[in-house]
């Protein structure tokens, strides 16, 4: 969002971190005894989600998430999942011409038009978010599946 303040993004991703810290802390320590492989799988995912600067390379820490969930429900969406993160990140199909690599200014200059920076980034932090979302979804089903019987 180029037309919002510095201070005015600094504000989201404060409230960004502060949401899925709340979250993450609600499901927790919520009364139901916590399911220690799911938890650490969710702990794993969201440092993802918090920390300021993860690179491409920070995604192999999803590595046994994936393998652990896989082997507990396997899922589907979980291969899906692992199969965008897997992949590289597509900045070939971005900058065909390779001008990051030789060009080091352009690795840290947004893309444009902005939505081809947008896509770039969130190759790997949508998959990412999905698979946070997926884990929650896992956590609280146990409780959802109780209150529907």
């Amino acid at each position: 969002m180029p037309s919002l303040s510095p201070a005015a993004h600094a504000l989201l991703q404060q409230a960004w971190v502060l949401a899925v810290l709340a979250t993450g802390l609600w499901l927790t320590f919520r009364r139901d005894p916590p399911d220690g492989l799911l938890h650490l799988c969710f702990w794993t995912t969201t440092y993802l989600l918090v920390y300021h600067q993860v690179w491409e390379h920070h995604y192999v820490l999803l590595l046994p998430v994936f393998v652990l969930l896989y082997y507990r429900t396997h899922s589907r969406l979980l291969l899906a999942l692992y199969a965008l993160v897997a992949i590289w990140t597509p900045y070939v199909l971005l900058d065909p011409q390779g001008i990051a690599a030789y060009h080091m200014p352009m690795r840290w200059t947004p893309l444009e038009p902005r939505l081809l920076d947008i896509a770039y980034h969130a190759s790997k932090a949508l998959p990412a978010l999905a698979l946070w979302g997926h884990i929650i979804w896992l956590i609280c089903r146990p409780r959802l599946a109780a209150r529907t019987d």
